[in-house]
């Protein structure tokens, strides 16, 4: 495995060949910005960007990082940001007691709040 630390983005080259991309917090936070701004100008009208959209989003991320991004790319750091932001609404609109740490970016609780969860799981097993 070949790594490469250019321009905020760490690019993965594979035995087979394939090309990956390692997003780092500036080039998610420029991704963030341009997604913004193609929702904006309505290239965004279902849960998707149509073929404008993603045209620009591509053109975008390579003037702004110097590194090109694919439509694959583009989408499945899409996917995995509305994954995860699904997640995180979920648990501060249902959970009490917790906030977030944006020092270490993370879900800040109380240990009395984590001792409830452990208990919790404790007797129950893990869906799967």
């Amino acid at each position: 495995m070949d790594l490469n630390h250019d321009n905020d983005v760490v690019v993965m080259k594979t035995k087979k060949k394939k090309i990956r991309s390692l997003w780092t917090d500036d080039t998610h936070m420029i991704f963030l910005e341009l997604c913004l701004n193609e929702v904006r100008v309505g290239n965004k009208p279902t849960g998707y960007f149509n073929k404008f959209g993603y045209e620009n989003l591509e053109k975008y991320m390579k003037e702004r990082t110097g590194k090109t991004f694919d439509h694959k790319q583009i989408k499945n750091h899409w996917e995995t940001m509305k994954k995860e932001w699904k997640l995180y609404d979920r648990l501060m609109r249902l959970e009490s007691g917790i906030g977030w740490d944006p020092v270490r970016k993370t879900i800040d609780a109380s240990d009395e709040w984590w001792d409830e969860k452990i208990k919790f799981w404790e007797i129950r097993t893990f869906p799967s």
